[in-house]
């Protein structure tokens, strides 16, 4: 029932265990692209060297202009400019194509470089033209390790290398700077500059990419980042932007009323992780941030001793996924990991629940995963936790009323032996008893919905029971209060506080008063157990409809084996009137009172602890 509820709020589990760990979870490792954000990536700010410009538009469009960074001047992209995006739009793979009007485009590839080819169509530069002008002959993939990627394409009269990369990875294989129409040396107080440029950017919650060319009178014999990746002229900075999902700030906020820890992990910029952690509210008083290649100079213990403070691990590679996860669970903590690609398939096994991304994650990603997000929401990771919560909750709400129903069917029976008494119930009693009790009202406390508190509660962990031991002290004091209020319906019935009369027309009038209390005692105990500590009044009677339907068709069919004789006599019952069936029922509904104190005696305990 939980995986099917599951799948409807768009987390399918690929693991039925997977369920109940999720109600445990309490630290989620995140990525950040299409996860806590959009994944709509929007080119903003262009930079080249000694000017930017601001980009208008949204999405995967062609509406949009360029303006003077600022103002609402437009300005046509000048010599530095297209030759900036002309490289970045030839660096890329993705494709956009017209859907439906002349306006709207769709996406189809990475959506960094969709933003890149869109704001070339601002900027009236046409993706297809230049792939005939100057067809791709060669490439060098992106690799997480030097983080940018290199196309490189046939012109008429020679040879262009197109980079792209992390701003600091590719302005350390360039050694000119392409400004006002010729390359110069790149100084070390150009490099400083650029760099300066790139942080600003990145604290407007943007994320950067570096540009990069090299021209060849003819390609090298082998093409390699060494031979390629070198020399290269820097031509500029293009800023975009993937705002965050509006829902994501909320569900962080409930991750840290429900003592679950989000932490951020990204292979952006430190300052473009931080701004958007801190748009969302995952950056709290005393937490830091640490990129990877800090992270790799970091040994264990020492990761160790910081890991509760870390909320954004920037600049990673997939490996350090790997670290931050172990540092984790090294801690004792239930961890949950998001990936997408074929190397983050080690962190997704190595956590207790691996997540991955239904729309932009691989297969091998997929198939190491427990659970499979067809959204790629941050809010439906929190809302998959949620539902393993009410799942655990509902499990120990149906194992505490199995048990100690039985307790109570158990402790009636040894009782009467103590004490002397004839046999309470028959065998053939015992099990209508067990039929009705254990049957309907089990389930539907199966299916009972959450608590208003559910998400205002620390996770329970790592070693956390089904049955703790307070939880066990209830179940057992319960299984007395049925035992009890069965015993002491039974020697109503034989005479007591008066003589005791056992002959075997009284006998099988008190058995019938035993099973009716048990049978209605055990009726109210499945309300009582909806919630644990909570008032019945608190959780709501008609909260759950289906507990209302078992809790009525079985106290029917209770009173149909009384009262139908050809029924009554297959389970030696007699019809009870008047007296003897309010004291029957009456001693049932004191279950409720019983439970209420229990409860309220276990609040008074627990705020004294």
């Amino acid at each position: 029932i939980g995986v099917q509820r599951m799948a409807a709020r768009n987390a399918i589990i690929r693991h039925l265990p997977a369920v109940e760990t999720l109600g445990s979870a309490d630290v989620i490792c995140s990525d950040k692209t299409g996860t806590l954000t959009t994944n709509q990536m929007t080119v903003r700010r262009l930079y080249v060297p000694g000017r930017a410009i601001d980009v208008t538009g949204e999405g995967y469009s062609r509406l949009g202009s360029l303006l003077e960074a600022g103002s609402e001047t437009p300005v046509s992209p000048d010599a530095s400019v297209s030759r900036m995006l002309t490289c970045a739009i030839l660096c890329s793979d993705a494709r956009v194509r017209y859907a439906g009007d002349a306006d709207r485009l769709e996406m189809i590839g990475d959506p960094t470089e969709g933003a890149i080819v869109a704001a070339g169509l601002k900027a009236g530069i046409d993706q297809a033209r230049l792939a005939q002008w100057a067809p791709r002959i060669a490439e060098l993939p992106f690799e997480s390790e030097r983080k940018r990627m290199t196309t490189i394409h046939r012109l008429p009269e020679s040879y262009l290398a197109c980079t792209k990369g992390a701003p600091d990875e590719v302005l350390q294989v360039c050694t000119r700077v392409y400004s006002g129409g010729t390359a110069a040396p790149l100084t070390d107080d150009v490099r400083e500059s650029l760099r300066r440029v790139n942080a600003e950017m990145a604290g407007r919650a943007l994320r950067v990419l570096g540009v990069a060319q090299r021209e060849f009178a003819e390609i090298p014999s082998q093409t390699s980042v060494d031979t390629v990746e070198m020399d290269l002229v820097f031509l500029g900075l293009v800023g975009m932007q993937d705002p965050p999902r509006p829902e994501a700030r909320d569900a962080v906020r409930e991750c840290f009323n429900a003592g679950i820890t989000p932490v951020m992990i990204t292979g952006d910029h430190k300052d473009t992780a931080l701004a958007i952690a801190r748009d969302v509210g995952i950056m709290t008083g005393g937490a830091v941030a640490v990129t990877g290649s800090e992270l790799s100079r970091m040994p264990d213990d020492e990761l160790d001793r910081i890991v509760d403070r870390v909320r954004v691990y920037a600049r990673v590679a997939p490996e350090h996924k790997v670290r931050i996860v172990d540092a984790w669970r090294r801690r004792g903590h239930v961890v949950a990991m998001t990936g997408d690609g074929v190397n983050d398939a080690p962190a997704l096994r190595r956590a207790d629940i691996g997540v991955a991304m239904g729309i932009t994650g691989t297969d091998v990603a997929k198939s190491a995963a427990d659970m499979i997000l067809t959204d790629d929401n941050f809010a439906t990771i929190v809302a998959a936790v949620r539902e393993g919560r009410v799942v655990f909750d509902n499990i120990r709400k149906s194992v505490q009323y199995l048990v100690s129903c039985n307790i109570g069917e158990i402790g009636v029976i040894f009782a009467a032996i103590l004490l002397g008494l004839p046999r309470p119930l028959l065998p053939i009693q015992i099990l209508w008893l067990n039929l009705i009790t254990d049957g309907l009202p089990a389930l539907a406390l199966g299916v009972d919905p959450p608590e208003r508190d559910l998400m205002r509660r620390k996770p329970r962990g790592r070693d956390g029971s089904v049955l703790d031991r307070a939880s066990s002290v209830r179940l057992i004091i319960y299984g007395a209060f049925v035992a009890g209020l069965g015993l002491m319906s039974f020697a109503m019935g034989l005479g007591w506080p008066g003589p005791i009369d056992a002959s075997p027309d009284n006998l099988v009038a008190a058995r019938t008063m035993c099973l009716m209390t048990m049978s209605f005692s055990q009726l109210f105990h499945a309300i009582n157990c909806r919630s644990e500590l909570g008032s019945v009044l608190g959780v709501g009677l008609f909260a759950n409809p289906k507990l209302l339907l078992a809790f009525f068709t079985s106290g029917l069919l209770q009173l149909g084996i009384v009262y139908l004789p050809g029924v009554s006599r297959f389970f030696s019952v007699v019809d009870i009137h008047g007296a003897r069936f309010l004291e029957s029922v009456g001693l049932a509904a004191f279950m409720l009172v019983a439970g209420e104190l229990v409860k309220a005696l276990s609040r008074v305990r627990r705020a004294g602890n």
